[in-house]
C-alpha cells in the first residue's frame, strides 16, 4: 500500500490517525510538528501527507506552501484535518492546494476513504499531465497539448489541484502561465468545483490593474479545467522577498 506521513502536535489525534491508516494496510510515519515533517520528507518522500491545521510552529496551510517550495521533490497530496469547519478555512485550504479537508472529530472510515480517494486520483490522473510536461521540454505540438491552441514549453510548478506550465498560445504566440486542473470523475461532486472555477475565472478576467496578473483565457477541455494567465519571467515574488 501507500506510505502516509501523519503530522499533528496532539498525540491523541496523531496516534488515532496513524492507527486508522495502518489498519487499512498503509505504511505510516508520524511527526509532531511541521518542521519535523519537512525533515522527514527530505529523506523519505511519502505518497500522501495527513496534517493538522493548527500547530504551534507552522500551521498546515504554511506546511503545504513549504512542501511545494522544496526543490527536487515531487508534489505530495496533503489531506488537512482541523476542528475549524467554517468557510474561510475551506477557502484557505483550497487556495494553498490542499487535496482534501476533513473536520475533527472524524470517523476512522472517513479518514481512510479520503486518503484512498486522493491516492487513486493521484495515480490515475497525475501521470498524463506530467507526461505532457516532459514532452513539452522537447516542444510538444499544439495538437498534442492537453489544451487546444496552447503549446506547452516547460513545467513551472505544482499544486494540490493541478500544475502550471509555461505555454505559448498558438494563435498569437503569446507566452503565458497555463494552469491545468484535472477534473476527477466523482459523479455529481465535481459539479460544484467546476462551477466555482468558471465563476472565479470569469471574475478574474474582468480585472485590469497593473498590480494584478492578467487572465487571458479560461475554460474546460475534455478532463481538464484551464486558465491562461500573464507570465512573469523573473521568478517567484515570494521567494525574492524571503531572501
Amino acid at each position: 500500500m501507500a506510505h502516509i506521513l501523519v503530522v499533528d502536535d496532539e498525540a491523541l489525534y496523531r496516534d488515532y490517525a496513524a492507527a486508522a491508516l495502518k489498519s487499512a494496510g498503509h505504511r505510516v510515519t508520524v511527526a509532531s510538528s511541521a518542521r519535523g515533517a519537512i525533515e522527514l520528507v527530505k529523506t523519505d518522500v511519502p505518497d500522501l501527507l495527513v496534517s493538522d491545521v493548527n500547530m504551534p510552529d507552522i500551521d498546515g496551510f504554511k506546511l503545504i506552501e513549504m512542501l511545494n517550495q522544496l526543490h527536487g521533490q515531487r508534489w505530495i497530496p496533503v489531506v488537512l484535518m482541523s476542528a475549524m469547519g467554517d468557510g474561510a478555512a475551506f477557502k484557505t485550504a483550497f487556495r494553498v492546494g490542499a487535496a482534501d479537508y476533513i473536520v475533527k472529530p472524524f470517523k476512522t472510515a472517513e479518514l481512510i476513504d479520503a486518503v484512498g480517494r486522493k491516492l487513486a486520483q493521484t495515480e490515475s490522473h497525475q501521470q498524463p499531465i506530467m507526461a505532457a510536461a516532459v514532452g513539452g521540454l522537447a516542444g510538444v505540438p499544439a495538437s498534442e497539448s492537453p489544451i487546444p491552441n496552447y503549446t506547452i514549453k516547460r513545467p513551472l510548478g505544482k499544486g494540490g489541484m493541478g500544475s502550471v506550465y509555461l505555454a505559448e498560445r498558438s494563435s498569437d504566440q503569446l507566452q503565458c502561465a497555463l494552469k491545468i486542473f484535472t477534473v476527477f470523475n466523482e459523479g455529481q461532486d465535481q459539479q460544484s468545483p467546476i462551477s466555482r472555477f468558471m465563476e472565479e475565472g470569469a471574475t478574474l478576467a474582468k480585472i485590469d490593474h497593473p498590480n494584478v496578473a492578467k487572465v487571458f483565457d479560461h475554460g474546460i477541455c475534455d478532463s481538464h479545467l484551464f486558465i491562461a494567465m500573464e507570465y512573469f519571467p523573473r521568478g517567484d515574488l515570494r521567494h525574492a522577498i524571503a531572501k
